[in-house]
């Protein structure tokens, strides 16, 4: 399914009861909404009301439109797409469930519009990479060089097969085979010689600029939605170094440790699934 909001072409997927609770799913960088697809039907059982999945492709990731031609992709713009996208469900609150990069964004949702928020559910993630605020000229000069090295290019990267892509995939994190597969499988295009990935190439230059670590921490606590923080065992701390302020920032949090790596929702969706519907009751 595609959704036209007013800033691009929004491809998702949904779940469950049409007329349940919206919840809304977001995925981690360069993955799609396939990210969601194993955990949903455990997450339609278990939890104790009637609710609605619905996971959308960020722009340029998935089946959604790419940024105009010549333009970047700020990790804070996402955070308009997430608005334009719940504006153009017609949905007034919602939940959300973000994974990675996701629930980064979902973090600094959820503090820019907590009476929209009704539970916030994290996995992996509470608020985004930060930079040192002395180190902001440095990486802006960095960052303008890398872009307009690579404006006008095209990418034509070809590979053989979706299996070469797959273990590609699995190389690139702690990822279970069938998790990868399902991963590519939204995100190749097939052509006449092979396949290519239909993610935008621009997705890997870094934003122009990166918010503070005391900027987060203003986000985070502005949240007031009951919150629940997943890791995985085996899986990486996002921005350790600060989770302990992190952590604090948030009102009403509830932080567990699962067996599994990064991807533990889609390598152990039913031990996910269990977690979730238990912290919601």
């Amino acid at each position: 399914m595609v959704l036209e909001t007013p800033l691009t072409s929004i491809a998702y997927q949904e779940w469950g009861d049409p007329n349940g609770k919206p919840i809304l799913c977001l995925h981690g960088w360069l993955d799609n909404s396939n990210s969601f697809l194993p955990l949903s039907k455990y997450l339609v059982r278990d939890l104790p009301e009637k609710i609605r999945l619905v996971a959308m492709d960020f722009p340029g990731h998935g089946h959604s439109g790419h940024r105009p031609e010549k333009m970047l992709y700020a990790f804070v713009d996402f955070l308009a797409d997430i608005a334009s996208f719940a504006d153009s469900m017609n949905w007034e609150k919602f939940s959300i469930l973000g994974h990675s990069m996701g629930g980064g964004l979902g973090s600094l949702f959820a503090g820019a519009f907590p009476e929209r928020i009704e539970k916030l559910m994290l996995i992996e993630a509470l608020g985004p990479v930060t930079r040192e605020a002395s180190d902001a000229p440095e990486n802006l000069a960095k960052a303008i060089r890398r872009f307009l090295d690579h404006t006008g290019k095209v990418d034509s990267s070809q590979f053989r097969d979706i299996d070469q892509l797959v273990r590609l995939r699995m190389r690139a994190g702690e990822l279970a085979e069938e998790s990868a597969r399902l991963l590519m499988e939204r995100g190749i295009e097939e052509l006449n010689s092979g396949v290519k990935l239909r993610r935008d190439s621009r997705l890997n230059l870094p934003s122009l600029m990166r918010l503070t670590e005391n900027q987060v921490l203003e986000f985070l606590k502005r949240i007031t939605a009951p919150s629940l923080l997943i890791w995985g065992k085996q899986g990486f701390k996002w921005e350790s170094n600060y989770l302990g302020a992190r952590t604090t920032a948030v009102s009403n949090l509830t932080q567990i440790n699962l067996e599994g790596y990064h991807h533990l929702h889609m390598d152990h969706p039913e031990l996910v699934s269990k977690a979730i519907a238990d912290w919601w009751k």
